[in-house]
């Protein structure tokens, strides 16, 4: 809806409402509209003045604005619904912790290899006890003393994909084998829990030595024993930190750790902390590491309900988190069906042998009428070539440890991927109505500011440098003419209301 023009401009009324609300500093009412509809009007008029001046193609504005438009593009890249869904999925999670294990088959060169692999753990999960496969069996070399025992998880301690299977299995039951980048995945539930949270805990550790014999030990033993019976008559937990431990980071802090949560130590560790109120701690046990006796500082829940704050840190963890692949995935598709994605060839076995061809540096094996101008996809206007394919494969075409090559059926779907990301990005401003109104926000922020200073701002600078006091006199002329109207910092405008400030 059109709310008024000026020339060959137009505002609409959600545009004036956006601009109203960001500026409005009281109670909303009709006397607050009709003055901001005043100042709202003045100052589309400076802006016009700034463009006609041509203002807008100033280098540093333009690429004030190029600079802006990249630092808010990756905010966008995951669409409001996928976003809403992750949120929503990753808080759920988030309320419980899951103790699994895992057998990891890798995918060497000799895929065949692998899949036969897969078959033979497939089986001998049928017939035999989780942990003694992995031992067996299982690409992990840990996987042979903790017989596949992950610990406790909870969302974004795995990657996602392999979170999903692990939250998609049910207790004390198996996964259906999973194939990765890197191989094939394997997931058993051995038990949940409410989720641990987060934890201020600090320690003492007495760090037993690789290869150590059993006299070492009960040595060490002896003397984490004997501290905690100094605990126990009154000393400093602190003091005896910093002179015994052999954490040095924490030892510094007198015994201070850094915060932790769920999976980032050794589920005896977190056990025994858990296991503590607030202020105890524990007698001495043993880890992978050593001797340990720690005291439980604080613990901090996760959140039980929902709020925009816990919302927002999770958006956040998400955008930082492998997650925003899958949403980018999710987004590709619905641009490619929004801006009717078509496929200009039908012969993939030709595109295939084509790029055979351009990296083995041999004559393709069957007779090609593929250029390398032929355009292999179109995307709204945007078209891609054949270059734009081989440009694209070069980096992408063997797995990330550098073994196999890709199959070319899953490097095309990306590549279709990356045409619509890149599409969109491109006309972020056209699927996006909160992305336009902030770019333009900032536009014309820039515009009424370059105007003013040079109409206004620097003339009775320059003037006041001359004339001292003087130069009210410009000021007040100056604020008549463009009533009243200052620039804050964030680019918003407001009244002032007919007063000039003393000098």
């Amino acid at each position: 809806q059109t709310l008024f023009t000026y020339g060959k401009e137009t505002v609409s009324a959600p545009d004036f409402i956006a601009a109203f609300q960001k500026a409005a500093q009281g109670p909303v009412t009709d006397k607050a509209l009709l003055e901001y509809r005043d100042l709202y009007i003045a100052s589309r008029l400076k802006i016009k003045e700034a463009k006609d001046l041509r203002l807008d193609t100033l280098p540093q504005l333009l690429a004030d604005l190029a600079s802006l438009r990249q630092q808010l593009i990756p905010a966008y890249l995951t669409d409001k619904e996928s976003m809403d869904r992750m949120v929503t999925e990753a808080f759920t999670r988030q309320q419980k912790d899951l103790r699994v294990s895992h057998i990891f088959i890798r995918i060497g060169e000799d895929g065949k290899a692998a899949e036969a692999k897969k078959e033979a753990v497939a089986q001998a999960l049928r017939k035999s006890d989780f942990g003694l496969v992995a031992k067996t069996h299982s690409d992990d070399p840990n996987a042979k003393s903790n017989g596949g025992d992950l610990g406790w998880i909870t969302a974004f301690s795995l990657p996602y994909e392999l979170e999903n299977l692990a939250y998609s299995t049910p207790v004390g039951q198996v996964s259906p084998p999973y194939r990765s980048g890197a191989g094939y995945h394997f997931f058993k539930v051995t038990g949940n829990r409410k989720a641990m949270g987060r934890v201020k805990a600090a320690q003492i550790l007495l760090a037993v030595p690789p290869n150590s014999t059993e006299a070492t030990k009960a040595g060490l033993k002896r003397k984490a024993d004997s501290l905690y019976q100094r605990l126990l008559a009154g000393a400093d937990f602190g003091k005896l930190a910093a002179a015994f431990s052999n954490d040095m980071v924490s030892a510094a802090s007198n015994g201070l750790m850094a915060e932790f949560g769920v999976g980032e130590y050794e589920p005896a560790f977190e056990q025994a902390v858990l296991s503590l109120k607030n202020g105890a701690f524990s007698k001495p046990f043993l880890t992978t590491h050593g001797y340990h006796i720690v005291r439980r500082i604080d613990l901090q829940p996760v959140p039980a309900a929902r709020s925009n704050e816990v919302d927002a840190l999770l958006q956040n963890r998400i955008r930082e988190n492998d997650r925003s692949t899958f949403a980018q995935r999710e987004l590709a598709q619905k641009v490619a069906k929004q801006t009717g994605y078509k496929k200009l060839f039908s012969n993939d076995a030709e595109l295939w042998a084509y790029t055979d061809s351009v990296f083995a540096y041999t004559p393709p094996r069957i007779k090609l009428t593929l250029q390398p101008s032929t355009n292999l996809l179109q995307l709204g206007n945007h078209t891609a070539t054949v270059s734009d394919w081989v440009a694209f494969v070069q980096p992408n075409r063997f797995q990330r440890d550098g073994t196999n090559a890709r199959p070319y059926p899953q490097l095309w779907e990306e590549f279709v991927a990356t045409n619509a990301l890149q599409y969109y990005q491109d006309h972020l401003d056209e699927f996006n109505e909160d992305f336009r109104r902030q770019m333009a926000e900032f536009a014309e922020g820039n515009l009424f500011f370059e105007i003013m200073q040079r109409q206004v701002w620097t003339p009775c600078h320059n003037f006041l440098c001359r004339h001292g006091s003087g130069c009210k006199r410009v000021l007040r002329n100056a604020a008549q003419k463009t009533i009243g109207l200052v620039i804050d910092p964030a680019g918003f405008f407001r009244q002032d209301h007919g007063r000039l400030q003393p000098l």
